[in-house]
């Protein structure tokens, strides 16, 4: 199982699962360049499953990492085996991620990366944004939040065929409580006709459950073995 996640949170880990961060905007905090698209990332995680030589893969794809993972299996779809978005960006082709919310929160985001950054990084909103609702865990995520680059939000996702085509795949909404901006997200995976599970947790739900979330994506994935 490889995992692209939310490139400015850092968690989750089974043995067996491949953690293929989005390095360039997570876990180094010098390393935003205005350069960092969400190309980079797709050129990331490719080359990941390549020089690691994974097959048959597990690839799920968490909130902006669904970006990633979308493109990904597009690229790379003999090396997929199942493709999960986990409360996740539902994208087309020549969409951005920009695209999937409303307008007035898209300028928001853009006005407060030109403020903090100059256009370099979009703040970081409070865990509790994200459904993380204990304090505790709220200083660790706050701890180790990095700064989003904004155009891996203004990057259009390139995609041959449409997401998910000719691969297993299904689509885990968190719900308890929802994040508002993958409302649209949720409403598109259902009318695609993909498998939505529900996950009775936060939008971060690799913090506020992370055992659950784990067996229901090993659920998800042994059903495609």
């Amino acid at each position: 199982m490889v995992l692209a996640r939310r490139g400015n949170n850092s968690s989750f880990k089974r043995s067996h699962c491949h953690d293929a961060d989005a390095y360039r905007a997570g876990r180094t905090r010098t390393s935003a360049q205005r350069s960092i698209d969400l190309e980079t990332h797709l050129d990331d995680l490719a080359n990941h499953l390549i020089w690691e030589d994974l097959r048959n893969v597990v690839l799920v794809g968490h909130s902006y990492g669904g970006a990633v993972a979308a493109g990904v299996a597009d690229r790379l779809r003999e090396r997929i085996a199942h493709l999960i978005l986990l409360d996740a960006f539902f994208m087309f082709d020549g969409e951005t991620c920009m695209d999937q919310v409303d307008a007035d929160v898209a300028a928001k985001r853009v006005r407060l990366a030109n403020e903090s950054s100059n256009g370099l990084t979009m703040p970081n909103p409070p865990p509790a944004t994200f459904g993380v609702l204990d304090k505790e865990r709220q200083d660790w995520v706050a701890s180790r939040l990095t700064a989003q680059p904004l155009r891996t939000y203004t990057t259009p996702l390139r995609l041959q065929r449409p997401l998910g085509d000719g691969l297993p795949h299904d689509y885990v909404a968190c719900v308890g409580p929802a994040y508002a901006p993958l409302a649209r997200a949720h409403d598109r995976a259902r009318e695609a006709g993909w498998p939505v599970h529900e996950l009775e947790t936060g939008h971060d739900a690799m913090v506020s459950a992370p055992d659950k979330t784990a067996d229901i994506l090993e659920r998800i994935a042994s059903a495609s073995d």
